[in-house]
């Protein structure tokens, strides 16, 4: 809508410097001694390129107001006990694939319990060996507004009653193994749930 303002008020530029042009007193230079009376070659010349510029103006509004407007992302909600281990390599993976296939969905990570202070450095070290980059990533404790906003909630190992999800569907993931116990074993199962879990966003399920 700005780019149409902006394109109308351009146009409209361009018809007032017409209309100043054509308000212009007449002189001796404005008439050719070619024996054609009034005709001027640079007024003809001015007002062909006016028209043109304002042909083009008009076209150029017309294919914006008719592009489609880009997709609002959807947010999916990864959830673990601390926010820092789990859930973000959970986001780490679902944002990529997502990306990889044009999903219109982006992810976030939160603790479902007391967040961690950081990511820790296993985790992080972990994640950079596959090209992410979390160690700027601030754990946070969950927000109502998280759960009420996202499309999809997911737990992972999570003890919901230390959770205010009423009337909200989440989905757990339960059976992935501690980071504590196996970071690789854990990331592992987190891939692929996240992989089931792309192809069902892929195939329209929400």
């Amino acid at each position: 809508m700005a780019r149409l303002i902006l394109l109308t008020g351009v146009c409209a530029f361009l018809w007032s410097l017409e209309t100043v042009w054509r308000l212009q007193p007449e002189t001796d230079s404005n008439y050719a001694n070619n024996g054609l009376g009034g005709f001027d070659e640079n007024q003809t010349l001015r007002r062909l390129l006016l028209t043109i510029a304002m042909v083009s103006v008009l076209m150029t509004a017309s294919l914006s107001a008719s592009a489609p407007a880009e997709e609002a992302k959807r947010t999916v909600v990864f959830m673990c006990p601390y926010g820092g281990a789990k859930s973000v390599i959970a986001m780490s993976y679902f944002n990529q694939l997502a990306e990889r296939d044009s999903l219109p969905y982006v992810a976030a990570a939160v603790a479902g319990e007391t967040p961690y202070e950081a990511v820790p450095e296993n985790v992080a070290a972990f994640l950079a060996n596959q090209g992410f980059t979390v160690t700027a990533f601030k754990p946070r404790r969950v927000a109502p507004k998280d759960l009420e906003s996202a499309s999809r909630v997911v737990s992972i190992d999570c003890d919901l009653t230390k959770v205010d999800s009423a009337g909200v569907t989440i989905e757990r993931w339960d059976d992935v193994p501690k980071v504590s116990v196996d970071l690789p074993a854990s990331a592992a199962a987190i891939r692929k749930h996240v992989e089931t879990l792309v192809a069902q966003l892929k195939g329209g399920r929400r």
